[in-house]
């Protein structure tokens, strides 16, 4: 019975040792891209349109790697690639997420000055009712 249980975790982690390499690979491919988007003062609404496209083939073999482990888990082939959409999508929302606010962090806004309060009127300054002429 332990020999089945160990052998079951080890074809578990087989099985997991494959995705999590290949993630590995295109969250390395997408932080360096990520980083030469910073160094050359991208736009983050430029950074945000271009990310889907980028490290191509790392996706490709990422979202391949957990299609076929979900597979192997009796997952439909469609529930396997809305898995793998999915947390592809993660990953590039975290990606960006990080953009916005490497790029804020380097780029402040740059701070507006206060609005000058206005002097308080003063006796000699407010204007006074003339005064009753006599009748």
């Amino acid at each position: 019975m332990l020999s089945v249980l160990l052998a079951f975790a080890a074809g578990a982690a087989l099985q997991n040792e494959g995705v999590n390499s290949a993630r590995d690979a295109y969250s390395v491919c997408l932080r360096e891209y990520l980083r030469a988007q910073l160094n050359a003062e991208a736009q983050p609404a430029a950074f945000e349109a271009a990310l889907p496209n980028q490290c191509g083939d790392r996706a490709n073999g990422f979202r391949a790697a957990m299609v076929a482990r979900d597979g192997r888990n009796a997952s439909t082939r469609a529930q396997a690639e809305e898995d793998a959409r999915m947390t592809m999508e993660d990953i590039r929302a975290n990606m960006i997420e990080r953009y916005r606010g490497e790029y804020a962090d380097a780029h402040p806004e740059p701070q507006q000055a206060p609005a000058q309060a206005t002097a308080p009127q003063t006796a000699a300054t407010t204007p006074q009712p003339a005064p009753a002429t006599p009748q």
